[in-house]
């Protein structure tokens, strides 16, 4: 059983309906930078607030094994004004 949508079944009575036929090569694999994780807070808060918002998060991730990880704050933290292109 499972949802009713969005999943199927690899296997059917110990036969093999899908299977992965593309695959990465390795050598593509070992050049890989492991991934980066990035947050943002939600708008209304400082740039202070919204770190001590989102530290627990960024622990756990970093505690799961991703030691990359930042929090960024909304554009006019930065001093960055006007528009974009």
């Amino acid at each position: 059983s499972g949802p009713s949508r969005g999943w199927v079944n690899l296997k059917l009575d110990d036969e093999e309906l899908l299977r992965c036929i593309i695959k990465a090569r390795q050598e593509t694999l070992d050049e890989c930078r492991p991934p980066f994780f990035c947050a943002w807070y939600s708008g209304g808060f400082s740039p202070k607030d919204g770190e001590k918002l989102l530290a627990p998060l960024i622990e756990a991730v970093q505690d799961a094994g991703l030691k990359d990880a930042a929090i960024f704050h909304f554009p006019d933290a930065y001093g960055l004004t006007g528009e974009g292109r």
